[in-house]
């Protein structure tokens, strides 16, 4: 008889599950600033460093947000590099707030 109540109870137990934060797709924010980069309290004047973060973090989704005024090749040298070292999904966010003048 415990198998019986067993038996029904999964699917249940499996559909509970799926609304736990493990199911949704991980995000991780990069900050791209004219002279730094920044993931979390990691900040870097490299990609490096902030790359090595994104990956130790395991996304789903990277979202670059890139204040208006960093010139082009810093994020293209940031998206290149995640590129070549996750299969994460990269957006990319111009933005104008908290951003240096």
């Amino acid at each position: 008889m415990p198998e019986l109540t067993t038996r029904r109870l999964a699917p249940l137990f499996l559909l509970l599950t799926c609304f736990l934060p493990a199911c949704a797709e991980r995000r991780v924010e990069i900050q791209v600033f004219p002279s730094e980069y920044q993931v979390g309290r990691v900040r870097s004047d490299i990609a490096t460093p902030a790359v090595d973060e994104v990956l130790r973090l395991k996304p789903a989704v990277v979202v670059i947000q890139a204040c208006r005024s960093v010139p082009p090749i810093r994020t293209i040298q940031l998206q290149t590099e995640l590129s070549a070292r996750t299969q994460a999904r990269l957006q990319l966010q111009l933005i104008s707030e908290n951003c240096p003048s």
